[in-house]
């Protein structure tokens, strides 16, 4: 999983996609990822 295999990675990307212009001035909704998975 991105997340738990690269977290920098993860970071940097949802940092570059947040920042996109068309983002600019809108509401972002940012889901607890607990609902999609576990770690066992």
């Amino acid at each position: 999983m991105f997340v738990l295999d690269d977290l920098a990675g993860w970071e940097a990307g949802m940092t570059a996609e947040l920042g996109r212009r068309a983002l600019h001035g809108r509401w972002i909704r940012i889901h607890d990822s607990g609902d999609f998975f576990s770690v066992l």
